[in-house]
């Protein structure tokens, strides 16, 4: 299996998913700030992938910090500046949550942190392996599965999230279809990679062809991670989610988000209480950093958007196929 995020004795290694899947180049995170960026700019991406690779960062140059008298408060410093980086992944709100009940205490032992890094990465794993097998057994022989983003090893970790229940179903699969994802191409680049490397047959396609599929039946049935998911369903995911949602209950297509629960957020009541990331519009209007657009074009980079619970058949979780509201 790919292996996104590598942590031995206190040193970390990142996969540098903007190069896949031309280059497998890992980068060692030396420095907090580094780790800081290499979230921000999207080296990691997927929401569990990021609680994760969060968890390893704290540690980095902890052990002095811990020496110090003002130890909890630089380290509730440290805490908030990782929930800055991508404040829609609530996967990383969940793991500084269980860091910072340490600090509270007042922990001083670098091992305690430590392991709560680790038993978190091994919890995302396990949930990987229950969610491919609750969602394999919507999928029937033959079933063509259409999906959005990556949501494979390289976003969370373990097997994946709707990429675990397709690679657990693989042998019933007639085909996948993904989307490119725009404007990182996520899709193209990442989830091409996993399928190729899974060998499931898979062809790609571009963000608004989904339409003209489910309208031939060329789409069985529609399988998306997630980024934030509220108490009432209301689910963040990347941009352009909401649009197949729509699509497929449109076409009368079962659409349904496989998560963990550590992607639940209880405190919301709804998708009007997420923080939606907007990223530089600069980044729509470039791909690899070639210019696309004309300078003086303006442009919107709604990182996320919102799908109301109403469109969404059910939440493959490690729980089962759960409906809202929730009480995990």
């Amino acid at each position: 299996m790919i292996q996104p995020v590598i942590y031995k004795k206190e040193k970390l290694f990142l996969l540098d998913q903007r190069k896949l899947p031309f280059k497998e180049i890992y980068i060692e995170i030396k420095k907090f700030n580094q780790l800081l960026n290499a979230i921000k700019n999207m080296t990691v991406r997927g929401a569990p992938l990021i609680g994760i690779t969060a968890g390893y960062g704290f540690l980095i140059g902890l052990e002095k910090i811990l020496k110090r008298k003002d130890f909890k408060e630089v380290l509730k410093k440290r805490l908030s500046a990782l929930e800055n980086t991508r404040p829609t992944a609530y996967n990383l709100f969940y793991v500084t949550r269980r860091i910072r009940e340490l600090v509270d205490k007042g922990i001083r032992d670098f091992k305690a942190y430590e392991d709560i890094a680790i038993k978190i990465h091994q919890e995302e794993i396990k949930r990987c392996e229950k969610i491919g097998k609750v969602g394999s057994k919507l999928i029937r022989k033959g079933m063509r599965v259409l999906t959005h983003c990556n949501t494979g090893a390289l976003a969370t970790g373990g097997i994946g999230t709707a990429f675990g229940v397709i690679y657990k179903a693989r042998k019933k699969i007639k085909e996948v279809i993904f989307t490119e994802t725009r404007p990182y191409f996520q899709g193209a680049r990442l989830t091409s990679y996993e399928l190729h490397k899974a060998k499931i047959p898979h062809r790609l396609i571009f963000d608004f062809e989904a339409g003209v599929l489910m309208k031939n039946r060329m789409v069985d049935i529609v399988i998306t991670g997630a980024d934030r998911i509220a108490k009432n369903g209301d689910t963040a995911n990347k941009t352009g989610t909401l649009v197949l949602a729509v699509l497929a209950n449109y076409f009368k297509i079962p659409f349904y988000i496989a998560a963990p629960v550590s992607t639940f957020d209880l405190n919301a009541k709804s998708g009007k209480d997420f923080v939606i990331e907007q990223r530089n519009p600069e980044e729509v209007k470039k791909v690899y950093g070639k210019r696309i657009a004309p300078d003086i074009t303006k442009a919107i980079y709604y990182s996320f958007d919102i799908t109301r619970s109403k469109l969404i058949s059910g939440y493959i979780t490690e729980k089962g196929v759960l409906k809202p509201p929730f009480r995990l």
